[in-house]
């Protein structure tokens, strides 16, 4: 039967010498023949691609945001010939093919960092107005919270204050070429020079007025949240374009916790300021993003009183297939967790069933809690309470069941924190995409029997080994010390470290855990780090 449709084939499509050329049906089938083949090969272009885009994530390899957005556009453009031969070959059904491909193309880009930013938009967004397609307009963290809300879960009233808002800032102040010309020679690896360039343009956007028609909108949309709320006080986080995407952030820009109606507009510019600390600069500059696409905008949040907060990893970030969910947790407000202050309590549970395979409590003598007249204070945790875990079972079970909800909901790993206030209501305060490393189980220790033990315990931040000559770092300015190949050892973690992580071996810390904001640094970059040795 094979060898009867080849000799049909072959005799189709052999020339008749006593034809001028090929007849028209025949001319037909070989442009249809030849449209398939140039199908099949822009398909196999595209899979191996993908395939290169896969290896790449995992981990074992280095890249930035221009072989992401390089893979992005020859994927698009790959995709966007299947989707015409496709047409050309099956016909008008197949159109659906195209109106899908603009629209998931439409959603691509919006995630990458350093898109187009909508112009002249609405100043300030309310919350109930906002859901994840407005992460250009309002930054990661803001859409997040928006999107939350719209799925009916327990989140915080608020507005935002707009990447328009901070654009209007710009234009008004005519910064944008200043900041473009600091930042066009800066060689972030010369400390100096970085700090010098992030004290200038820090002095820029602080003494530069906000425009009038931007500092009425802040403080009419403060009074209409404090007229639903009944509080004086609020949160101002930071929520840039780009972050929580590809890229994190983590710990990069400032948010600033109990907030006056007097103090808002002033705070609001040290937040915009936090974009050019050393630390983001180098951030952004060292993942090639583009500084103009990354626009700040501002949550303006309903201040949560914390009797607890935490973070949850709806899957353990070095075991994802474990069907584990990770919590981590603290007495008072979530800075202490995030930032690396104290070691916290963690729970280990089940995925289906949430129940509670591993506690780890530790002993937390302090708590940061909000000030009586704005800002923040540190209180001692009651001695009774100090080495009881801080949060319950049913509490568990709760953030268990949330951390399910929302990884089903944005269909991947979720890093999300949360609140207990004083009447016991959870509150959800961030969800953005977790990034898990795969551990090497095949790594072959070298015998250790004949070196001395400096310290054990700990957890895994990030799985690997290193080797190199030991530096204490308590600072910014201690990290000039740090030279190619150092373990880096440090009393608590500080997310100024992103600064060295290019250079370092392995970073250890007295204190903190796998759910600080340096934890999910060092994970982005691969560097092998213990934490909570104390």
């Amino acid at each position: 039967m094979r060898t009867q449709q080849m000799n049909w084939i072959h005799s189709l499509l052999r020339e008749n010498k006593d034809d001028d050329g090929p007849s028209e049906d025949l001319q037909d089938l070989r442009d249809r023949f030849d449209s398939f083949r140039e199908l099949v090969e822009k398909n196999n272009e595209v899979l191996s691609l993908i395939g290169d885009m896969e290896e790449k994530a995992q981990g074992e390899y280095l890249f930035d945001i221009a072989y992401i957005r390089g893979c992005v556009s020859r994927l698009q453009d790959g995709v966007s010939t299947i989707v015409r031969l496709m047409i050309e070959q099956g016909g008008e059904e197949y159109e659906t093919l195209r109106i899908r491909f603009t629209s998931i193309t439409g959603q691509i880009n919006n995630l990458l960092p350093g898109s187009d930013n909508q112009q002249g938009g609405p100043l300030i967004l309310n919350f109930e107005r906002i859901n994840r397609v407005n992460s250009q307009s309002v930054g990661g963290k803001n859409a997040q919270l928006g999107e939350m809300r719209s799925m009916g879960l327990s989140v915080p009233e608020g507005f935002a204050i707009t990447a328009s808002a901070f654009r209007l800032f710009l234009d008004e102040n005519q910064l944008n070429k200043r900041i473009q010309d600091t930042l066009s020679s800066l060689d972030i690896r010369n400390q100096n020079d970085l700090v010098a360039a992030s004290e200038t343009l820090r002095s820029l956007i602080l003494s530069s007025p906000i425009p009038q028609v931007l500092s009425d909108s802040i403080l009419a949309a403060f009074d209409e949240l404090r007229q639903r709320t009944g509080d004086e006080f609020i949160a101002l986080r930071s929520s840039a374009v780009g972050e929580d995407t590809l890229y994190s952030f983590a710990g990069q820009y400032i948010s600033l916790l109990n907030v006056s109606r007097d103090s808002i507009l002033d705070n609001y510019r040290e937040i915009l300021a936090s974009k050019y600390s050393p630390r983001a600069i180098y951030y952004f500059l060292s993942h090639s993003l583009e500084e103009a696409g990354l626009l700040m905008s501002v949550g303006c949040i309903q201040l949560v009183n914390a009797s607890v907060a935490g973070v949850i990893y709806s899957c353990d970030p070095l075991d994802s297939e474990s069907d584990n969910i990770l919590v981590n947790a603290v007495y008072g407000l979530g800075p202490y967790l995030v930032g690396g202050v104290l070691t916290p309590d963690v729970y280990k549970m089940h995925s289906a069933s949430y129940e509670v395979t591993e506690r780890l409590i530790h002993d937390k003598s302090v708590m940061l809690c909000p000030g009586d007249n704005g800002g923040t204070v540190e209180r001692p945790v009651p001695e009774d309470l100090r080495r009881q875990p801080c949060l319950n079972d049913t509490q568990l079970a709760e953030l268990g069941a949330l951390a399910s909800q929302l990884e089903e909901h944005y269909e991947s790993p979720q890093d999300i924190e949360f609140a207990y206030d004083q009447d016991g209501r959870l509150f959800l305060l961030q969800s953005r995409p977790l990034r898990t490393v795969s551990t090497q189980t095949t790594l072959e220790l070298p015998d250790m029997s004949d070196v001395t033990q400096l310290a054990n315990g700990g957890v895994t931040v990030c799985p690997g080994a290193g080797s190199g000559r030991v530096i204490h770092v308590s600072g910014r300015d201690s990290l000039q010390d740090v030279e190619h190949g150092d373990v880096i050892v440090a009393a608590n973690p500080f997310p100024s470290i992103v600064r060295v992580l290019d250079r370092v071996s392995a970073v250890v810390t007295e204190v903190g855990s796998c759910a600080s904001h340096m934890a999910a640094l060092v994970r982005e970059n691969r560097i092998p780090t213990l934490a909570g040795l104390s």
